[in-house]
This record gives structure tokens, sequence and C-alpha cells, in this order.
């Protein structure tokens, strides 16, 4: 399982090079470079705006916060 923030925009910016979704002879010849990457497991998407315990805010930061996620996780 992987635990993702839907507002998180990390896990989303590294999906614009290369990823699980490019022909597999790309990524065969790209798999030594650093942002090549592939996601693993199932996606848990939490939302931390859904939560009554967490201040809204409007720093996009929040939404890569370790802490909200656990709170998420933990909720």
């Amino acid at each position: 399982m992987r635990a993702v923030n839907v507002h998180d925009v990390v896990p989303k910016s590294l999906e614009l090079f290369l990823n699980e979704r490019a022909p597999h002879a790309v990524m065969k010849i790209a798999e030594g470079l650093p942002w090549c990457y592939c996601h693993v497991g199932e996606e848990l998407a939490l939302d931390h705006q859904n939560s009554p315990f967490l201040k809204p805010s409007v720093d996009p930061s929040n939404a890569h916060n370790l802490e909200a996620l656990l709170h998420l996780l933990d909720g």
C-alpha cells in the first residue's frame, strides 16, 4: 500500500518524466536514470482537507507534511 495525500504535488510531479505508464522499451533504455521510477503497491488516497482536526491552510507544503499524513492514516 502507498499512502498519498491527494493534494500533494510531489508524488505527481515525478510522473512528468518516466514512470510505469511509459512504453516498456523506453523504460528498459532509461532504467538506470535517476528520474526513472514506478509507483509501488495500491494507492490509498487521503485528503487532509477532510479532517476536522487539522487546521485549514493555503500553504501547499502542508499537503506534503508527514505528521498530517500519519494523522490521516491513524484516523
